[in-house]
Parts: C-alpha cells; structure tokens; sequence
C-alpha cells in the first residue's frame, strides 16, 4: 500500500483493521500508530510523522482515522518515504503491521 499526499495538505486515512480472513476486528481499547520516516531504519525519535491514535471512529467494525495535520508536511522536502501503520490491542500485543512508501507530493496550484 502506498500513500499520497500533496505537501501542506490535510487528510484523514480511514484504516480497517481485519484478520486474515478479512472480517474486520474489534479494536475497542486498541491502539494504532502511524509512522513516516526518511529511511525505514530511522529510529522513532527521528520520525517525520509519528500518531497515536486510541480513539476509533468505529471501533467494533475495526474503523479508525488517521489524522494527519498539513503542518506535518509543510517543511518536508518532497518526495518518497517509508511508513508504517502497526496495531496494538489492550494486552499490549502487536496484531499487525501495514508498511508502505508515504508519497509527499508538490502542490501545482500556489493558492485558492
């Protein structure tokens, strides 16, 4: 999976969380945490990007949103970097992980 995202803007990713049949997972009590970096083997601390998020926007059907803010971007260089989305559940158990190249890309448009 990769992900786009013009530079300064604002998005919410909807993530759905599933298992391996691809029924969607309870994930009441759950966290997810998103995380950008310049190469996949930055630690953490070094992360452009780094969200926690533990409130879902439906957490029974496995739904939770991203937010990510376009003050995130805004001083990113533009071009391609690793991200992943890795899910804990309420014992502290990581359940899965989706990894990616997160896209920054130039605006054409300077404004509205």
């Amino acid at each position: 999976m990769d992900i786009s995202l013009k530079r300064g803007n604002d998005r919410n990713l909807k993530v759905t969380v599933t298992d391996s049949a691809g029924a969607a997972v309870d994930i009441t009590d759950w966290s997810v945490r998103f995380t950008v970096k310049v190469w996949a083997t930055d630690s953490d601390d070094d992360a452009i990007i780094n969200k926690l998020v533990t409130s879902h926007e439906n957490p029974t059907g496995g739904i939770t949103n991203i937010p990510i803010n376009g003050a995130d971007t805004d001083s990113q260089d533009v071009g391609k970097y690793s991200f992943d989305i890795r899910v804990r559940d309420a014992l502290d158990k990581e359940n899965s992980s989706e990894t990616g190249d997160f896209l920054i890309i130039q605006p054409v448009t300077d404004e509205v």
